[in-house]
């Protein structure tokens, strides 16, 4: 979860194939729940490695799957399919490590209101931008630093994800 945000050029297809990869057995198991609704039997065998938890180790499993053409089809459970990634690095950047500098700055009036002496902006425009993958070293060097970053960034993705899932007609878009 931490990587789009930390190494540069780690896209949605990086992340995409990773995760296929941990979620193995769980998706073969789902294509195969799926077949059986639809009355379609298992027609071929996978050998895959998968994350064995009480262990906490990788094993090799040898299970049913379903080809097509010799390719082999993993189906993916809807309200699990993304687009894309609602947070990379920039959101890294401005609603994590800028937002914490910002509220640094707080003060409160006599009203009672919290105001800031800087704005995310300001402060973004501040960081160093000589080398091309800027934004990943600043970010990079601050969770260096400071570990608790990861922690608030794990706090808010799941708000970010939470029922944020394609309707069967943006599926459909995206997919046809």
């Amino acid at each position: 979860m931490d990587i789009p945000v930390t190494i540069s050029g780690f896209s949605e297809d990086g992340l995409s194939d990773m995760m296929t990869n941990i979620l193995h057995l769980q998706l073969n198991e789902f294509t195969l729940a799926q077949l059986a609704i639809a009355k379609v039997e298992p027609n071929s065998e996978d050998t895959f490695n998968t994350w064995d938890a009480a262990t906490s180790a990788w094993k090799e499993v040898t299970l049913p799957c379903y080809r097509h053409e010799n390719n082999k089809i993993l189906l993916t459970p809807k309200n699990i399919v993304r687009k894309k990634f609602f947070f990379g690095a920039n959101q890294f950047l401005m609603r994590v490590i800028l937002e914490r500098a910002k509220k640094e700055t707080a003060y409160t009036t006599p009203k009672g209101k919290t105001r800031y002496r800087i704005t995310k902006k300001d402060l973004k425009n501040a960081i160093p931008k000589d080398e091309r993958n800027w934004r990943y070293n600043y970010i990079n060097e601050k969770t260096e630093s400071d570990q608790s970053f990861l922690k608030d960034y794990h706090d808010i993705i799941p708000n970010l994800y939470y029922n944020k899932a394609m309707n069967n007609e943006e599926l459909d878009n995206f997919i046809y």
